[in-house]
């Protein structure tokens, strides 16, 4: 039986939230009717003490086939839904899923990590077969292309404050995403906290990276010192390097 509106076990969601679901919920099951298989929430709305007014609300939706037509269908109401913090929706079907956990397992990882099945009879997510040679893989080229990201970023930043902030935050948010491809080989679990996150990666790969913990830690509030600024950017160059070549020993 499919789950009613309203279905969230084990989330959070705040009223005005709540309400917003339910009513996109209700939207697609309209304009979709039997096309329409599964709907859940992903990424940091799925997270304990998210964001009321900042953490978008972001969709996996799974139809039976995605064709043009489906898409066409979909447009109106994403546009619409922009006003009300959900973002453009991940729309896939099974065989989009079964056909590139190849390619994509980090991706994959991530969604079944953080997500949530609001809607829908089967989680497309709670039996995905993540091979382990694949992930390695990509992990070892995940991790490199954020260490050039950060390297190619803290150049251009310049004399910009803002953007080395912005840039520190991204590059902190993305190495979360290697930390817990590095723990899911290494068959440990992975924490949900951030800071947590990083201490675990610290612990089983005898690491010390103090810096990212403590960007983990700025990066609710949206900002660093100019002080601390320069340091924590020498220090998240150093760490990133010390991660890659942990990746390498993987």
């Amino acid at each position: 039986m499919a789950a009613p509106t309203g279905y969230y076990p084990h989330m959070e969601l705040y009223p005005r939230d709540r309400r917003t679901l339910d009513r996109v919920l209700e939207q697609l099951r309209v304009a979709l009717a039997n096309q329409l298989e599964s709907v859940s929430l992903y990424g940091d709305i799925c997270r304990p003490g998210y964001h009321r007014r900042r953490t978008p609300l972001s969709l996996l939706i799974v139809a039976r086939e995605v064709t043009p037509a489906l898409l066409e269908s979909l447009r109106p109401l994403v546009a619409r839904w922009r006003r009300r913090r959900v973002s453009v929706p991940l729309v896939m079907d099974r065989v989009y899923i079964e056909s590139s956990l190849d390619v994509f397992p980090i991706e994959f990882l991530e969604l079944a990590d953080e997500h949530q099945l609001v809607w829908g009879e089967h989680d497309p997510l709670v039996d995905i077969d993540i091979n382990r040679d694949h992930l390695r893989l990509e992990l070892e080229s995940h991790s490199r292309g954020r260490m050039l990201h950060l390297w190619e970023g803290f150049l251009g930043t310049g004399r910009s404050g803002r953007l080395l902030d912005e840039l520190l935050f991204e590059s902190t948010a993305e190495m979360e995403v290697v930390f817990r491809g590095m723990l899911y080989l290494s068959e440990v679990a992975r924490p949900d906290e951030p800071v947590e996150l990083v201490g675990e990666v610290e612990r089983v790969f005898e690491l010390e990276l103090p810096t990212l913990r403590t960007l983990e830690v700025a990066r609710s509030s949206g900002k660093v010192t100019r002080r601390e600024r320069t340091s924590l950017a020498v220090g998240a160059l150093e760490e990133v390097r010390a991660v890659v070549r942990a990746v390498d020993t993987l």
